[in-house]
């Protein structure tokens, strides 16, 4: 099974966003950066501009940039924007009502997955979108 890498190729879309300054960069040319189809792009870049992280200018001169000082943006916000599924997942199977444990899992890992995925938003809440370009 794949990991999903909307998060990934986000914060490396940002990343280089930020590091073109204020130029229109279209989505050929983060696709060439992250080694990925243009259309990859676009959908990122569309859940990115949703949430205010990024301003797109559609056309043949267009392209996208940073909708924000890379110090503004936080790690937490990219995660929040194109994140589609929870961290973790419960699997589907009912649960058996002749086990205690079955009738008792759901519950008690849905506590754990929240604190879990709360404790992860915390951490990439302090880590802005400016901390990672001075690692480039």
């Amino acid at each position: 099974m794949a990991a999903n890498s909307r998060f990934a190729v986000s914060v490396h879309t940002l990343a280089l966003l930020a590091h073109r300054k204020n130029e229109l960069v279209t989505s050929e040319n983060i696709a060439a950066s992250v080694n990925t189809h243009p259309v990859v792009i676009r959908r990122i870049l569309q859940a990115l501009t949703q949430k205010d992280l990024v301003e797109t200018i559609p056309g043949k001169n267009g392209g996208s940039r940073l909708a924000r000082d890379p110090s503004e943006i936080t790690l937490s916000e990219v995660y929040e924007a194109v994140q589609c599924d929870e961290l973790f997942a419960q699997h589907a199977k009912p649960k058996n009502r002749h086990c205690p444990v079955s009738c008792n899992m759901k519950t008690i890992l849905n506590d754990i997955f929240e604190t879990a995925e709360s404790a992860l938003k915390q951490s990439l809440g302090k880590t802005s979108l400016a901390d990672l370009i001075k690692k480039v």
